[in-house]
């Protein structure tokens, strides 16, 4: 396996320490990094209106046993994403979960709403959640939102603008704080 070092290899640090200086975090800041509590927790209310807007859409949705779509893009930070969603939706609402969702897997590299339309259009959904992508699916978005479908997209993803067809939470389109947020941080 070749290996490429990100900086210069300080023997007197621990593998942690030198992942962490290699990747920006001053070395004074490591033991912080490494032992966060809740006071390093931004409130969510930094994202704006949409939280609120998108947290009502969820309950809802959920009272309305509506069917419900979670897409899972194939990457690591979209299986974290999903995976932290669907497991609080199950610990919370077991039967919802049980009766009312299902996941869609991406296949390739693909992100969003892009190639999974035709299962949707397939299945009788009325809620699509989107964690870690979907912010730039602007047409999709109104096509789904013109058939009475509702879109939660919680993403990191840059894009140029919020979506007026879907409740977009998204660190980057806010004044949340931190914009180096992973899609899971979001979720």
């Amino acid at each position: 396996m070749k290996l490429k070092l990100l900086g210069v290899n300080n023997p007197n640090y621990s593998t942690l320490e030198q992942v962490l200086v290699n990747r920006k975090i001053p070395y004074n800041e490591t033991h912080h990094y490494m032992n966060t509590s809740d006071a390093d927790i931004s409130d969510p209310t930094a994202f704006g209106d949409c939280i609120e807007k998108g947290a009502k859409m969820l309950v809802s949705n959920i009272q309305q046993e509506s069917n419900t779509l979670v897409i899972c893009d194939c990457d690591c930070d979209g299986f974290t994403a999903a995976a932290l969603l669907i497991n609080y939706l199950n610990d919370s609402f077991p039967s919802f979960v049980q009766n009312n969702l299902k996941w869609y897997v991406h296949e390739g590299k693909q992100h969003g709403l892009s190639d999974c339309m035709d299962y949707i259009n397939q299945k009788d959904f009325k809620f699509i959640i989107v964690p870690d992508a979907g912010s730039n699916d602007y047409e999709l978005h109104k096509e789904l939102k013109d058939r009475g479908i509702d879109i939660l997209v919680m993403d990191h993803h840059e894009a140029e603008y919020v979506s007026e067809d879907a409740c977009v939470i998204n660190n980057q389109l806010s004044d949340y704080p931190n914009k180096e947020l992973s899609g899971v941080g979001v979720t």
